[in-house]
C-alpha cells in the first residue's frame, strides 16, 4: 500500500533520526546543532543507498529518508532554496536549506538508479516506487509533479527490473487517481516519441538535476532491449483504467479512490478560508481548471499515447495483443478513431494472423465511424486461405467474414469468387473447416442467384485425351477449371466462368457430417422457398472432438454386426491359409470343412 498523505506535523521524522546526535535544548544554537545532526544523519542514510546491499536497510532507509524530506517540503519550500555565491559557508554548513536542497535531489536520483538498475529486489524497488510518488504529490503543493513522474516511469520502463510486481504496485496503487492517468499517458506519449527518433538517449525534463545522476546510474547494461521496452510501455498501458470523467476539483480530494475520479496531488491537501480545495497558477491567483481534471483532455491524451506507442516497431507478440483489444478498448475512447486507419490497413496488408486480427478493428472503423477502404473486400479475399481453418482466432475471423459478405451492394462476382474459393479449400480442409467452407457456399449462392449457374455447369471431359496422371476426376477437373486459385484479386479469379464441382468431390468425403452438410445444400437450393440461410456462427465453433462427441452421441436403430457381400461358407478363406503356408497342402481340410 502507499503511504499515506501527510500533513505537516513538525519535524519529527528528522527530531527521531537524530535523536542520539542531538541532546534536547531549548537555545537557538542547540536547535542550530540538531538540524545540522539531523541533517548528517540523513547524509549517513544517503550514502547508505548506494554501498549497502541489505534489503531490510535499504528499505528502512528509504521510508526514513521519505517521510523526513516529504515534511520538509511540506513545512518549507526546499526547492527554490539555491545556494547564494556570496554566502559559501552558509550553502557548505549542514542543515542549511541550500544543503538539505541538494540532499533531496540526492535521494531522488538515488531512488531513480533503484528503479531501473538490474539486480535490485522488489523489496527496494516498491518503497522506492511510493517515495517517488510521495514526493511528486508533495513537491508542488495542489499539483502534481509530472516531470519527476515521467522520470520515474522512464527508469522503470527502460530499467531491466520492470516487472510484474511494480507494475502491479503502480496500478493498484496509483493508476486510481485521474491525475496519475493522465501524466502517464503524457510520459508514455513522450518515451514513445522519442524512441521513435533515437533507441539510446532520452531527452531530459526540464528543472530536473537528479536526471543526470540518474543516466549515469543506469549504464547501457542497465538499460532494457528496445523491444522489452515496448512491452513495457504496453503493459503500463494495458493496465491503465479507462476511466474518462470530468472531475469536479471542489471534491475530487474526498471522492471514493476506486471511482477513478480522485486526485493523488489533492490527497491530504488542506482546505482554502472558505473550506474548498483548489487548484492555482503560481503567480496568479485566479483559479484554473488543469488539464487532467477535463474529459475531453484525458480522451485526447490517451490517443496520443496509443499512436505514438503504434509508431514504434512492435514485437509480434506484443503486435497480436494490440490487435486482439484495439477495438474493444481503443477506438472506443478515442477523440478520432480514424487515425488509427494506417495502422490498421498496413497491418491487414501484412496477411497471415496479424491480418485476420485486425479485422476487428477495421471493422469498427467501417461499421461506426465511416471509413472507406476501397481494397477492404481483396484484402479480406486474400486471408482466405488454408491458415485461416487452424488459428485459434478462427471463430473471430469467419464470424466477421459473415458480417462483411452480407452487405447488399456486394457485387455477384465478389461473391462467387468467395463461394469458389472456399470450395477449392474445402477440399483440404479439416472436417470443421469443410463444414464451414459448405456453409458460407450455401448462405453466397442464396445470396445472389445469379452464381447458381455454378453448380449446375457441365464440361465434357474427355479422360481419354488426358495425360495418364489427370486420369483422376478430381485432377482433371482441377486442370480444366477456369478458375485461379493463386488470384488474390476477386475480379481477376473468373470464378462466374467455374463450377462448384467441388461439392460433388465433398459427397465421397469420410466424414459423415461434411457428407450431411452437401446433401443439405443441394436440398435447399432446390427448394429455396422453403429454407433459409445457414447460421455460420454455429459451425465455426466445430472441431475434431465436436464432430466426434456428435458422432458418438447418436442412437443407431440398427447396429450392423458384419459387412460381406456374400455370406461365407468358412471362417477362413482357403486362399489365404494357402497364401500363408506355402507348400502345405490344406484341400483336405477345406473340403472336410465344407
Amino acid at each position: 500500500m502507499p503511504a499515506p498523505g501527510l500533513k505537516k506535523r513538525g519535524r519529527t521524522v528528522a527530531a527521531s533520526a537524530a535523536t542520539k546526535c542531538a541532546p534536547d535544548a531549548p537555545s537557538d544554537r542547540t536547535t542550530d546543532k540538531t538540524d545540522a545532526s539531523q541533517a548528517k544523519a540523513m547524509s549517513v542514510l544517503l550514502s547508505s543507498l548506494c554501498t549497502s546491499q541489505d534489503e531490510k536497510l535499504l528499505s528502512k532507509a528509504i521510508d526514513t529518508l521519505r517521510e523526513y524530506f516529504v515534511e520538509m517540503l511540506l513545512d518549507d519550500d526546499i526547492l527554490s532554496s539555491k545556494p547564494d555565491e556570496s554566502d559559501i559557508p552558509s550553502h557548505q554548513s549542514e542543515g542549511s536549506p541550500a544543503r538539505v536542497r541538494d540532499q533531496y535531489l540526492l535521494f531522488r536520483g538515488h531512488l531513480l538508479q533503484l528503479l531501473g538498475r538490474r539486480a535490485v529486489p522488489c523489496t527496494v524497488q516498491c518503497p522506492a516506487l511510493h517515495a517517488l510518488m510521495e514526493c511528486a504529490r508533495v513537491e508542488h503543493q495542489g499539483s502534481f509533479s509530472n516531470e519527476l513522474y515521467w522520470d520515474l516511469l522512464q527508469s522503470a520502463i527502460t530499467g531491466q527490473q520492470f516487472n510484474a510486481e511494480l507494475l502491479g504496485v503502480l496500478a493498484g496503487a496509483y493508476l486510481k487517481y485521474a491525475d496519475v492517468r493522465f501524466h502517464t499517458w503524457s510520459a508514455v506519449r513522450r518515451i514513445a516519441e522519442s524512441r521513435v527518433h533515437t533507441t539510446t538517449t532520452f531527452p531530459s525534463s526540464k528543472h530536473n538535476n537528479s536526471n543526470n545522476i540518474n543516466n549515469q546510474g543506469q549504464g547501457r547494461e542497465d538499460q532494457a532491449p528496445a523491444e522489452d521496452v515496448v512491452r513495457n510501455l504496453y503493459d503500463v498501458m494495458a493496465n491503465t483504467p479507462l476511466v474518462f470523467e470530468t472531475v469536479d476539483l471542489t471534491t475530487c480530494a474526498d471522492h471514493d479512490k476506486e471511482s477513478g475520479t480522485a486526485s493523488w496531488a489533492l490527497q491530504g491537501a488542506t482546505p482554502d478560508a472558505s473550506g474548498v480545495k483548489r487548484v492555482r497558477v503560481a503567480g496568479r491567483g485566479e483559479d484554473v481548471k488543469p488539464k487532467w481534471s477535463d474529459e475531453k483532455q484525458q480522451k485526447q491524451m490517451f490517443s496520443k499515447a496509443w499512436l505514438a506507442l503504434l509508431q514504434l516497431e512492435l514485437p509480434e507478440d506484443i503486435y497480436k495483443k494490440v490487435l486482439s483489444r484495439v477495438h474493444l478498448a481503443v477506438i472506443p475512447h478515442m477523440v478520432n478513431p480514424l487515425l488509427l486507419s494506417d495502422f490498421l490497413t498496413k497491418s491487414i496488408d501484412k496477411g497471415g494472423l496479424i491480418g485476420i486480427l485486425s479485422l476487428n478493428g477495421i471493422f469498427v472503423l467501417v461499421q461506426h465511424h465511416g471509413l472507406e477502404y476501397p481494397q477492404f473486400y481483396d484484402r479480406l479475399y486474400s486471408l482466405l486461405d488454408a491458415q485461416a481453418f487452424h488459428t485459434r482466432y478462427r471463430k473471430r475471423f469467419f464470424d466477421l467474414m459473415d458480417v462483411f459478405l452480407k452487405s447488399p451492394l456486394l457485387p455477384a462476382y465478389i461473391g462467387a469468387a468467395f463461394a469458389k474459393r472456399f470450395a477449392r479449400l474445402a477440399i483440404s480442409a479439416p472436417p470443421s473447416g469443410a463444414i464451414v467452407a459448405v456453409s458460407f457456399i450455401h448462405n453466397l449462392l442464396r445470396r445472389h442467384p445469379s452464381c447458381s449457374v455454378m453448380v449446375h455447369r457441365e464440361r465434357d471431359i474427355e479422360l481419354e485425351d488426358q495425360p495418364a496422371d489427370l486420369k483422376d476426376v478430381a485432377a482433371a477437373m482441377r486442370a480444366l477449371d477456369p478458375f485461379l486459385p493463386d488470384e488474390q484479386n476477386p475480379s481477376k479469379a473468373n470464378a462466374l466462368k467455374s463450377s462448384l464441382w467441388e461439392l460433388q468431390a465433398l459427397q465421397q468425403s469420410v466424414y459423415p457430417q461434411v457428407v450431411k452438410f452437401v446433401k443439405v445444400l443441394e436440398k435447399d437450393l432446390t427448394e429455396r422457398r422453403k429454407t433459409t440461410e445457414m447460421p455460420t456462427a454455429d459451425t465455426t465453433g466445430y472441431s475434431y472432438q465436436s464432430l466426434l462427441d456428435e458422432e458418438l452421441g447418436q442412437k443407431m436403430k440398427r447396429a450392423p454386426l458384419a459387412f460381406y457381400e456374400t455370406l461365407p461358407k468358412t471362417l477362413l478363406d482357403p486362399s489365404a491359409l494357402c497364401g500363408s503356408f506355402p507348400g502345405w497342402d490344406l484341400s483336405w481340410n477345406i473340403e472336410r470343412v465344407v
